[in-house]
């Protein structure tokens, strides 16, 4: 189950130069409680003669249908401001602006491309039987690849968005020969998509011959129409070597030579260097044959670890289940290593000022809302490096607000809070380390 400790909510604060906003003025002896106007903001003052808050920011909004909290600790808003004219915030004004929720930092985008063909319903080293435990006490394939599927899902980021395609989804000798349809559509995976991909993955049937080729580049066309958010990655689980060429070409019996070139490498290598898409493959027993292959797969499609050779020395590139003496555990083992190689982006837009304004990106600050309410103001990161466990800026001029560290792992492990975006504050800087 993923931990859910703390409840993460950002705070961006900057200050606004040139405000233009109709306010009002207290002769007497200045504001001493809150006033709520009727159709205005909230309006809370505190301090010496002439304080002065309220109204609200764009003509007659009110705060929840466009409008903001203003609030005002001490001296006056804007130097000389009266009733109904404009004027810059003073330098005893405190934070005055407008707020922006819901923003998400942007995850990634996982498409689980699964091969349930006809020998997927064989344990590891054969025999033949149906779906379930197998004579020999061995699970089949396909249910090894179940459980670690749906084990895999419950430790993946709410933040990530996520789908499922099985191939070839049509029996043996059928053309086409293959089925072109995503059997859990991309989403985010919140608890009704976790329930969908659970629920689609323990009613799959293996059947059907393996057109690999066909299948990558339909999924390829699914993530590349996507328009989620986010980094996308195919993962790839495979028992064996293609037998159809690209275009349903074969008799869905006979193996293709893939070897480490050829089309179906090139297709994999093209979706990360021309829509960067990466690929994670892993090799189920009875891929013993198409080990290479899967590896050159791995290899150009940006996911094999350092140093990885398609010879298997000293390692193959794919995650190899071949020689596993436990296929489920293993299997388990691989996909943990996939979800944690696939980062969420801790990102977080800066929505624009209102008109008239302009944002100060020198007095930004980021703050953490616990389960107790309690609150921890983020630091930026001096060298906007992420050297520091703070936050730097992206972009320039700056668009987006990125969580360092392991403020980020916290985020990730909890899923991507909102943002709220205010201005008037000071901004606190982590020291260099």
């Amino acid at each position: 189950m993923r931990a859910l400790s703390v409840s993460l909510a950002v705070t961006l604060a900057a200050t606004l130069a040139g405000i233009g906003c109709s306010s009002t003025t207290d002769q007497g002896s200045g504001l001493t409680g809150g006033s709520v106007g009727k159709g205005g903001g909230v309006s809370v003052g505190g301090g010496g003669s002439g304080a002065t808050s309220g109204g609200s920011i764009g003509s007659g909004a009110a705060n929840g249908s466009g409008g903001s909290i203003v609030v005002g600790t001490g001296g006056s808003i804007g130097s000389g401001a009266t009733s109904g004219s404009s004027g810059t915030m003073g330098a005893a004004g405190a934070c005055t602006g407008t707020t922006a929720t819901g923003q998400k930092g942007a995850g990634a985008v996982v498409l689980f491309l699964v091969d349930t063909s006809k020998s997927m319903s064989l344990p590891p080293g054969g025999m033949t039987g149906g779906r379930g435990m197998m004579g020999g006490g061995g699970m089949t394939k396909l249910a090894s690849t179940q459980t670690a599927l749906n084990q895999a899902f419950t430790t993946l980021s709410p933040a990530l968005n996520v789908g499922l395609a099985f191939y070839p989804g049509v029996t043996i000798g059928a053309m086409p020969c293959l089925d072109t349809m995503v059997d859990v559509n991309i989403a985010p995976l919140d608890a009704t998509q976790l329930n969908l991909l659970t629920t689609t993955v323990s009613g799959a049937m293996a059947d059907g011959s393996t057109p690999t080729h066909d299948a990558f580049n339909f999924a390829v066309s699914t993530l590349t129409a996507a328009t989620a958010p986010g980094n996308k990655y195919i993962v790839l689980i495979t028992d064996g070597e293609p037998t159809y060429s690209l275009g349903c070409v074969g008799d869905g019996t006979t193996p293709v030579d893939t070897g480490t070139t050829g089309p179906l490498i090139d297709a994999v290598s093209t979706a990360y260097t021309t829509n960067g898409i990466k690929t994670f493959v892993v090799g189920s027993p009875g891929s013993e044959n198409a080990r290479g292959a899967l590896s050159a797969m791995a290899r150009v499609g940006g996911t094999g670890p350092a140093g990885c050779m398609d010879t298997g020395m000293p390692e193959y590139c794919h995650f190899d289940m071949t020689t596993s003496m436990n296929f489920a555990a293993s299997l388990t083992e691989a996909l943990g290593a996939i979800t944690q190689q696939i980062p969420v982006d801790c990102a977080f837009s800066l929505p624009k000022p209102p008109v008239g304004m302009t944002l100060d990106l020198n007095s930004v600050n980021v703050t953490v809302t616990n389960d107790d309410m309690t609150k921890t103001e983020i630091a930026r990161d001096p060298g906007n490096d992420c050297a520091t466990d703070g936050w730097v800026y992206v972009g320039n001029p700056p668009t987006q607000v990125q969580l360092c560290g392991k403020l980020c792992d916290s985020v990730k492990a909890q899923g991507m809070p909102s943002i709220d975006v205010q201005f008037g504050c000071g901004q606190r800087v982590n020291p260099p380390r």
